[in-house]
């Protein structure tokens, strides 16, 4: 029992340090823009609030990177993530505009049936 406990503490504090971790890594990457290592401190501190559900700042903060860092070569996955987190967020249109951009720029991506299949959920459940 005492095990358990420490062990959900612990699971508590770790969490509880990504929050700030991750806004801390996506201010850098934003003030310090030029430097190299900038759109991927941006793009993990984003998918860190995403892991810990909270998609419209991840949502904001994917977005702003797409614009920020146009050359960014994990331009994919960041498109998917701001599409997921539409989904997760409800707001099934967005989700399907975004999913359906995907889509149009990588169609025969490694993700393009994961996406359809997203797209169809969506879809389905829709009506």
């Amino acid at each position: 029992m005492k095990k358990a406990f420490i062990v959900i503490l612990l699971v508590i504090v770790v969490a509880g340090s990504l929050l700030p971790i991750s806004r801390y890594m996506i201010q850098m990457g934003f003030t310090k823009y030029r430097k190299p290592w900038a759109a991927g401190f941006v793009v993990t501190g984003a998918r860190m609030q995403m892991y810990m559900m909270r998609y419209a700042e991840a949502r904001l903060t994917f977005e702003k990177a797409l614009s920020v860092f146009p050359a960014y070569p994990g331009r994919d996955r960041v498109h998917f993530n701001v599409a997921f987190c539409y989904e997760k967020e409800g707001n099934d249109k967005m989700a399907l505009d975004w999913y359906n951009r995907f889509l149009s720029y990588w169609p025969n991506h490694t993700w393009a049936n994961q996406v359809r299949y997203r797209i169809a959920d969506i879809e389905a459940n829709a009506m």
